[in-house]
């Protein structure tokens, strides 16, 4: 009998006392039997590694230092992983009980896909510790990762094939400090890789103001906006791309900058509102007038914003 694929989750962490429990709670509690666990924690000083400590038996790598940042935790993660598949579950949020069994079937019913896709739900935490769900995400049930899907795409909804860390698991934080790993997911889509997916919801991602990426501020999506726009600024200017990618960027694009002039203005900075509206109105006119309307998500892609829990 063949032995049982093993499936590779990483957390990467640091002072993170108040949510981290949950995160290990949720591996400790996985049905699946052959998972390699590795978390980092990047030198926390608030009691977060006195938490992970205590779940030591589901562990199967930990270190406690300091790192130059997240990404550069990822990178020291990726070369310790062993398994077929791996994917990141951060110090904030949690898994499903059923999720790595139901990844491994998806790897083990589609042996071609690089990329294992499946339903995420959104929850933002307040100054208490109430939580609501806020948005659903689910992918559509396409054979392959599409430019599309990497573009409306939420980075936790999805696991990798090992096969991708020799060459393509790779951060570009020169360019893209804070959000490179949204030009990853763009440049897995440019590829369009073969893909399994299941609608069910498997991770359970969690905003609070202490969020390392977005806490949901409107500064933090401007921030995240503003280096959205570096990255299709980049393709844009690349000859490697295909005449139909290079359409979907350039709306992806004037989308960008049309939700981060929305946001700037939300902020009061006026000048800086207006001077974007220049260089759109002077540059892309055409594309800021149909960028709304015609980057379209994929079909059968499913974004559902959601009442608070009361």
């Amino acid at each position: 009998m063949n032995e049982l694929p093993r499936i590779t989750l990483i957390t990467l962490v640091k002072n993170a006392a108040n949510t981290i429990e949950r995160t290990l709670q949720s591996i400790s509690v996985q049905t699946y039997p052959n998972i390699e666990y590795i978390v980092l924690d990047a030198a926390s000083t608030d009691g977060t590694v006195e938490i992970i400590r205590r779940y030591e038996k589901h562990i199967t790598y930990f270190h406690s230092k300091p790192d130059k940042g997240s990404y550069d935790a990822a990178e020291q993660a990726l070369k310790l992983v062993t398994g077929d598949i791996f994917g990141y579950v951060a110090g904030d949020d949690w898994l499903s009980a059923n999720a790595a069994q139901i990844i491994v079937d998806l790897y083990k019913n589609a042996p071609t896909a690089r990329i294992f896709s499946f339903g995420m739900l959104e929850y933002q935490q307040y100054e208490s510790d109430r939580f609501y769900p806020i948005a659903y995400h689910n992918m559509p049930s396409q054979p392959h990762f599409s430019l599309k899907d990497s573009i409306f795409s939420h980075g936790s909804s999805f696991f990798y094939h090992k096969d991708l860390i020799k060459d393509q698991m790779f951060y570009k934080t020169d360019r893209y400090p804070k959000y490179a790993d949204k030009e990853l997911y763009v440049r897995l889509g440019l590829m369009n890789l073969p893909r399994a997916h299941t609608p069910e919801i498997l991770y359970f991602f969690r905003r609070h103001a202490s969020s390392v990426s977005s806490n949901g501020s409107r500064q933090s999506i401007c921030n995240v906006l503003q280096e959205h726009s570096a990255i299709a600024e980049d393709l844009l200017s690349s000859t490697h791309i295909l005449p139909e990618q290079r359409k979907q960027i350039q709306h992806w694009y004037c989308f960008v900058q049309l939700r981060h002039l929305y946001f700037m203005i939300r902020l009061g900075k006026y000048r800086q509102a207006l001077q974007t509206t220049a260089f759109l109105l002077r540059n892309h006119l055409l594309l800021m007038v149909t960028g709304m309307t015609s980057l379209k998500a994929p079909s059968g892609y499913k974004f559902k914003i959601m009442r608070k829990l009361t």
